[in-house]
């Protein structure tokens, strides 16, 4: 609750603000035209409000799951901007389409688009997502020895999102794609 008062602040301030804008609006004698303006205003100062709330809440939400989980405390850089994008991402489809711009042509560039993106980045993706599972189900993890395909032996130095260190004996540095450990 803590985090939803603290992310509350800074919108419902807006709304007041705005609420006061409409009341004056309706109660000047322009009423019509400047009311269906502040009305539309109001309704998407609203959205971004809401857009605020919820990005403050989930990025709080996060700061304290990184607290009781390393996963989260070792990549909280990419979780914070994937919450982040996806919020604002969602936020700005609802604000076009209160404003009457039609999303359905932009979805679907998007999924066209999003697809060639795929898959002109499959090899960094494979490398992601094995990055993904050796965080997360941590089958190796910094400071284990290993032995590499062509014989090699070393101790892991650090597990990333598309790639994994290992020191080797001769203190060598080996920096191997996610995807081929």
């Amino acid at each position: 609750d803590d985090r939803i008062v603290a992310a509350l602040q800074f919108p419902l301030r807006a709304l007041v603000v705005l609420s006061g804008a409409v009341v004056a609006a309706r109660m000047t004698p322009l009423y019509t035209k400047d009311a269906a303006f502040f009305a539309l205003a109001l309704k998407v100062l609203l959205l971004l409000g809401g857009i605020l709330l919820a990005d403050g809440v989930l990025q709080g939400l996060l700061k304290d799951m990184e607290t009781r989980r390393e996963e989260i405390r070792n990549s909280h850089a990419i979780f914070s901007v994937i919450l982040r994008v996806v919020v604002w991402g969602i936020g700005s489809m609802m604000v076009l389409d209160a404003l009457g711009i039609p999303i359905t042509p932009l979805l679907a560039s998007l999924g066209v688009g999003s697809l060639a993106v795929a898959l002109a980045l499959q090899p960094a993706q494979t490398n992601l997502f094995s990055g993904f599972y050796l965080l997360l189900d941590k089958p190796i993890r910094a400071g284990d020895f290993i032995q590499l395909e062509s014989g090699e032996e070393g101790y892991v130095e650090s597990v990333g999102w598309r790639t994994t260190r290992i020191k080797l004996l001769p203190n060598n540095l080996v920096v191997m794609p996610n995807s081929k450990l």
